[in-house]
């Protein structure tokens, strides 16, 4: 097969990928919806209502593009998710679900759908430029690997023990816990595990805490987190930016 097949091979393959991941998000429509999550607000019916206009427009970075005014100096802007080489802890097909609808691909999220006035066909391209960029910034393949059943014991302890369940739905289920979503859809084993062994590196404006485990603590813990996780034959998860794409999206 020359270099010019392969190249046309893999345009094919990517937008097959793409257009299965977003027709299928489109497919889920309004009902798929949810408000975010916003902690601050949670068991505190004390607050008053400026109180809580306040907490939401901290929690949801309003002041990340409009001017609050002097007023309201002390609402400051809630820093990012970092996005360098994102496939590091990501999943690709999940950052173009995610990118195509948010609160349909992790409910309770604060991203807005920042593509809500498109068409499904502008959606679509939009999509696929801005996830080719961001997959051009990655470096290594995405990694998916089998769950220890041993390690998915010790991980369950953990979580019902050193502090998660604070915060995250117990096992058993409980009201407003952060909802953490379908892991198993957005994260690999690694990507997971380095995201729990320092939180705030990757999220510098987000409110979950470094547990203080260490390395084999964080990989129990994850594989409880993945122990749904689907492994396909040879357990990677390719994707190969399209360069052209990738300028558009840039």
């Amino acid at each position: 097969m020359n270099l010019s097949s392969r190249i046309s091979r893999s345009s094919v393959v990517r937008w097959i990928f793409l257009a299965v991941v977003i027709s299928h998000v489109m497919r889920l429509g309004v009902a798929a919806q949810a408000s975010p999550f916003v902690s601050g607000l949670v068991n505190h019916s004390e607050l008053t209502p400026a109180q809580k206009g306040k907490v939401l427009l901290s929690e949801l970075n309003c002041a990340a593009c409009h001017d609050l005014g002097t007023a309201n100096a002390s609402i400051k802007t809630k820093g990012a998710p970092t996005l360098d080489n994102p496939t590091a802890r990501l999943r690709p097909d999940f950052l173009a679900r995610f990118i195509a609808n948010p609160h349909a691909a992790k409910p309770g999220t604060t991203m807005p759908d920042m593509l809500h006035g498109l068409s499904n066909d502008e959606r679509q391209r939009v999509v696929a430029a801005i996830t080719d960029q961001l997959l051009a910034w990655s470096t290594g393949r995405v990694r998916l690997q089998e769950v220890d059943k041993e390690a998915v014991g010790r991980g369950r302890k953990l979580y019902h023990s050193v502090g998660c369940v604070a915060c995250h739905t117990p096992e058993a289920g409980a009201p407003d816990s952060v909802p953490l979503g379908s892991l198993e859809q957005k994260y690999h084993l690694d990507g997971l595990v380095k995201f729990l062994e320092d939180p705030l590196a990757v999220r510098p404006g987000g409110r979950m805490p470094d547990a203080g485990l260490d390395h084999w603590e964080a990989v129990d813990i994850a594989s409880y987190l993945l122990r749904k996780q689907k492994v396909p034959a040879g357990g990677e998860a390719v994707f190969t930016p399209d360069r052209t794409l990738s300028n558009k999206g840039y």
